[in-house]
């Protein structure tokens, strides 16, 4: 019998839930992305990357599934507010 599996918080992302963050973390507001940017600092700092001192470069590939499941969440929330 098929069973689901479970997803695990160590499991990496695959190649769509990248494709698909990425492209919500492009549309965000400025404040969702300063919050967002805060999240990944105290939760998976390796993902964040300073190009210059205006700019930083979020590495998609570096964020574990916890994170990813968090900027998910966050995502949300600031996707209500704008709408409501």
């Amino acid at each position: 019998m098929f069973q689901a599996k479970e997803v695990n918080e160590e499991d990496a992302l695959s190649l769509q839930e990248k494709v698909v963050l990425t492209e919500k973390i492009r549309i965000l507001t400025n404040e969702a992305l300063a919050a967002l940017v805060k999240l990944i600092q105290r939760e998976c700092s390796e993902a964040i990357e300073d190009i210059d001192s205006e700019r930083l470069q979020i590495k998609v590939d570096s964020i574990n599934r916890k994170t990813y499941n968090e900027i998910n969440k966050l995502i949300d929330t600031f996707s209500k507010m704008k709408e409501g």
